[in-house]
């Protein structure tokens, strides 16, 4: 996921195919065991992280300098038992608010030595769609939060600005905006 461009909600996307994965070989299981002559299982894993030279993605085949949010996802999906989801620290924080899981018991240890906890997926939280509204207060954004209004504030006596709100994934750029939004629609703006 995240290849080759990432999307707001990734991680939960890469949760959510997991679960997939996992619901429809049970259900192809069921039909298909007796051709098999046994069980069909599916472990699988993931996580997330930069990517800055991913060169192959496919398979189970990587580039030999593969970034390391693949290589801890190879080491979690090998380590997981069958008909296990097993997901990375980064992964977790990332996308697993809308889900239920549990820690595994099992630590992968990152590039520069850091010890980060996995955990197992279990299912969903709720069914997928729409985010739900934030509950939780927006901190640590007042002086960007006023720079946006300044510029809005600007814009309103016809001197337009362009206004280019950037940084790494996951840091509260939608969120910024979002909350941006409320407050003109709260003010009465169109």
């Amino acid at each position: 996921f995240g290849v080759p461009l990432a999307q707001e909600d990734h991680a939960a996307r890469a949760l959510h195919a997991a679960l997939a994965m996992r619901d429809a070989l049970a259900s192809y299981r069921v039909r298909e065991r007796r051709r098999w002559g046994g069980p069909l299982t599916l472990s699988a894993a993931l996580d997330t992280g930069p990517f800055p030279e991913l060169r192959a993605v496919g398979g189970a085949t990587f580039a030999a300098d593969a970034p390391e949010p693949l290589e801890r996802a190879v080491r979690l999906q090998r380590a997981a038992a069958p008909g296990a989801i097993l997901v990375g620290d980064a992964a977790w924080r990332a996308g697993g608010a809308a889900f239920v899981g549990r820690r595994s018991g099992l630590v992968v240890a990152t590039a520069d030595g850091t010890p980060r906890q996995a955990y197992e997926l279990v299912e969903a939280a709720r069914p997928r769609g729409p985010a739900a509204p934030e509950t939780t207060p927006l901190v640590g954004r007042a002086s960007e939060l006023a720079r946006l209004q300044a510029a809005w504030a600007e814009a309103r006596h016809r001197r337009g600005r362009v206004v280019s709100v950037e940084g790494e994934p996951g840091i509260g750029k939608s969120r910024l905006l979002r909350e941006f939004a409320r407050a003109l629609s709260a003010a009465g703006a169109d």
